[in-house]
């Protein structure tokens, strides 16, 4: 991880994850927005994605959930924007490929990263592999999350196949 994350960036983006983890990256992309390292925080987005917010007592959308949290968080709305990840198996290949269109779309060269501590170091690699030759800085943050065991070990695994099938040339 790169921490602690100094200077500036175009955008932070949170990684998708169940309700737990993401809560802990949004606690953080707030933390270094209102530390002023970027005045927008990007966020994962899949077309029907669904979660129960206990304290409306019903399911709404995740980006509703999502813009909640932020907003409970002190960050403004205008603030947050969802990123269109297309459905796949690899999901964090899937999210640097989605970013890094958009950025490049935006001429934007700087991005924080926040995930699970345990899984900085595909994000990071994954992320790089998309941004290759482009000039863009891309710094990772983890989150306060916790992984047991299982969830380190699945980490691992998925290191190993991302390296040999997919992060290569």
């Amino acid at each position: 991880m790169d921490s602690p994350i100094r200077g500036t960036a175009d955008v932070i983006y949170v990684l998708g994850g169940g309700v737990r983890s993401t809560r802990s990256h949004l606690k953080r992309a707030a933390a270094l927005y209102h530390q002023g390292v970027s005045k927008k925080i990007l966020y994962f987005h899949r077309d029907g994605d669904t979660v129960r917010d206990w304290g409306l007592g019903r399911v709404i959308s995740r980006d509703a959930w999502v813009v909640r949290q932020l907003v409970d968080l002190g960050v403004p709305v205008s603030d947050t924007e969802a990123v269109p990840v297309m459905e796949g198996f690899w999901g964090t290949y899937s999210e640097a490929e989605a970013v890094a269109l958009l950025l490049a779309k935006r001429n934007q060269k700087s991005l924080v990263l926040v995930t699970s501590p345990h899984h900085t170091k595909r994000v990071r690699q994954s992320f790089a592999y998309f941004f290759q030759g482009q000039g863009v800085s891309i710094l990772v943050g983890g989150s306060d999350d916790k992984a047991y065991l299982r969830e380190l070990l699945m980490e691992h695994v998925k290191l190993r196949v991302y390296s040999l099938f997919l992060l290569r040339g």
